[in-house]
């Protein structure tokens, strides 16, 4: 995927915009795949297990473990926006189009917590480090200078943004993100337009 960045700042842009977010599900859904040892789809549910996650909005997730009826073989089957890690895809998406737009690790960390998903400047960084090596380069944005100024805003020199989460985590759900000057409208609307694009995310 190309990080090249398409100079297009519209003169009227929408103030609000919404990124589209990975869904999380509550449960693992849908068939389950053969077994990579054997390839039998026979299976039994061999172990329940509610692991505690990092989502913006779910706190516990059902991970299921399942034994092979033919060769023995246990694997983990995880909902729908989870894995091994306890973040969600929508937590490293969330903290890697924060930092891409313009935002400090200290503000991504800010805006986060604001949303309810507390993450350390580490987990944030090396969500970023991971992103931009599929990438296969950074981004190349400068700092905005927009510093956190009450619960999901931010603002300073280089305008003002309102940050809110929309919808519902399983059926879809948005970053909103309102732009509160006009003054900077088209440069905002482009930086989050642009870094969504990177993330081979959608912008209704």
């Amino acid at each position: 995927m190309s990080t090249e960045l398409l100079d297009f700042r519209p003169a009227a842009p929408p103030r609000v915009v919404r990124v589209a977010l990975q869904a999380t599900a509550a449960a693992p859904e849908g068939p389950l795949a053969p077994c990579p040892r054997c390839g039998s789809k026979g299976v039994n549910v061999h172990q329940r297990d509610w692991r505690t996650v990092k989502d913006p909005h779910a706190a516990r997730v059902l991970v299921l473990r399942y034994l092979c009826k033919r060769c023995g073989h246990v694997r983990r089957a995880y909902p729908a926006g989870l894995g091994p890690s306890r973040q969600s895809a929508a937590l490293r998406q969330l903290s890697v189009l924060l930092y891409w737009i313009g935002l400090s690790y200290q503000a991504v960390r800010a805006v986060l917590l604001d949303l309810g998903c507390p993450l350390s400047t580490t987990s944030i960084r090396r969500n970023v480090v991971a992103a931009q090596q599929r990438l296969h380069g950074q981004p190349p944005l400068s700092r905005l200078r927009l510093a956190p100024a009450g619960a999901g805003v931010l603002a300073g020199p280089d305008g003002r943004l309102v940050v809110r989460l929309v919808g519902h985590p399983a059926s879809g759900r948005y970053l909103e993100v309102e732009v509160g000057d006009a003054g900077h409208a088209a440069e905002l609307h482009w930086r989050l337009t642009t870094c969504a694009r990177w993330l081979g995310q959608h912008t209704p």
